[in-house]
Formats: C-alpha cells, sequence, structure tokens
C-alpha cells in the first residue's frame, strides 16, 4: 500500500529509511518459478505486516539459506 504522492513512500536518511503506509511480505525461497514473463500474482496476507520484527526474521532466514549454500537462492 502506498500513500498518495509517491514521493513521500520511501525517504532516505543518513541514519535510516522510512516507508510511509502498510508493507507486507512475502517468501518465495522455495517456490517454484515462473516461466512466462507476465505478471504473477501472489497473496501478501495482513498478518504478514512487514515490521522490524519481521525483517529481522527475512534477514536471519536469507543469512541462513546463503551460508547453508542453497542452489536456489539468485
Amino acid at each position: 500500500m502506498v500513500p498518495p504522492n509517491l514521493e513521500l513512500w520511501v525517504t532516505q536518511h543518513s541514519d535510516s529509511v522510512v516507508l510511509a503506509c502498510h508493507g507486507y511480505w512475502a517468501c518465495l525461497h522455495g517456490r517454484d518459478s515462473v516461466a512466462s514473463r507476465a505478471t504473477t500474482a501472489i497473496s501478501l496476507p495482513e498478518e504478514q505486516q512487514l515490521s522490524v520484527k519481521s525483517m529481522r526474521g527475512m534477514f536471519d532466514m536469507a543469512r541462513s539459506i546463503l551460508l547453508s549454500g542453497s542452489a536456489g537462492v539468485h
């Protein structure tokens, strides 16, 4: 979800990045790849709101995947 004024959506400062409105996330690791170049819709459940806690979890998961040498990471 983005604010009406896209200039206010993401603001970067020397010590922070501010995302306006609500953000949601989905883990695509391990999902089947899409052969088509067409747009593919995915579900973003409301309970998966982008937050400090969820971002820490994403970074921890990415670190774990990279350290395991998983071939599915690009």
